[in-house]
Formats: structure tokens, sequence, C-alpha cells
């Protein structure tokens, strides 16, 4: 990824903000699991992809127990 490219930010509704920060803590509290984030909200958030993509998608190689974590 080139550093130097400018970075565009989508533009976003109240709502949709909201939504990006409820998706952003998920991630956030997640972070300590075997899982991985991809697919278009990984690219949004992680690399700055202007797209706005409205779920999370995961990945892992072993059964894990979220139960309160979310």
């Amino acid at each position: 990824m080139d550093s130097k490219k400018p970075y565009y930010r989508v533009s976003l509704s109240e709502q949709a903000l909201n939504h990006e920060k409820l998706m952003r803590a998920i991630v956030k509290n997640l972070a300590d699991t075997p899982m991985v984030l991809k697919g278009g909200t990984a690219l949004y958030l992680g690399y700055g992809l202007n797209r706005f993509s409205e779920d999370l998608d995961f990945d892992c190689h072993k059964k894990i127990n979220l139960l309160g974590r979310v």
C-alpha cells in the first residue's frame, strides 16, 4: 500500500458514524482472539478503502467461545 496516497474518507450520516463506532468497539473487544477480520470492513477500517461495509466478517482456524464478549 502506498503510504503517500491521499486518504479519502467516505461521507457518512450520523447513523452510519454510530454504526462505525460500534463496529470499531466490537473489533477492539475481539482483538485478543485468534480471529482475523476480513472483507469490506477490514479494508475500510484497516486500509482506508473508500467504501462503507455494514457487517463484520471474521475467520478463525478453531472454535472459540465468544459468549459475553460482544
